[in-house]
């Protein structure tokens, strides 16, 4: 039981600040001036803050707020607890440790690394939305891929 509540809390919280980055994201526009630079940091700012995650920023990265820096910083920093990258390198372990999960830690390899390339603080705002989209989209299937062999009912003529 420890292992799935570790395992779920992780896929929850890499949800969570994908979700989070997703609904900031469906908003950016390219900031065509100062005005619209500076209001743009202030949401980013409120985006850290929400995930508790502005002081630590601040230590990495150290000057201002910058929206690309942060969509950094939330989705790929390994030792921010709560960045995409490290609840889901840290949903590794309570898998290896269950039984048929070689598939999902599959699945689970597959999005780290496409997380691990994408580069998504150079993006233009509609390559950062389909960016996130698809990530939420991946981090869904990994937790189907986590119920379908422990939580669901076997399919008709299929065992366990």
């Amino acid at each position: 039981a420890y292992q799935f509540t570790l395992l779920g809390r992780r896929l929850e919280r890499a949800d969570m600040v994908a979700r989070i980055l997703e609904s900031q994201a469906k908003g950016l526009q390219p900031p065509s001036d100062y005005a619209s630079r500076v209001l743009g940091d202030a949401q980013w700012r409120g985006v850290l803050q929400s995930v508790s995650g502005f002081h630590m920023y601040r230590l990495d990265v150290r000057p201002g707020v910058e929206g690309g820096q942060v969509l950094r910083f939330l989705l790929r920093n390994p030792d921010f607890p709560r960045s995409v990258a490290r609840c889901l390198a840290g949903c590794g372990d309570p898998l290896r440790r269950l039984p048929r999960s070689k598939p999902i830690l599959q699945k689970l390899k597959e999005t780290r690394e496409k997380l691990r390339r994408a580069r998504v603080e150079r993006s233009s705002p509609p390559a950062i939305r389909r960016f996130l989209e698809g990530l939420l989209v991946s981090i869904a299937r990994l937790h189907q891929e986590v119920s379908r062999p422990y939580f669901l009912p076997p399919a008709r003529g299929r065992e366990r």
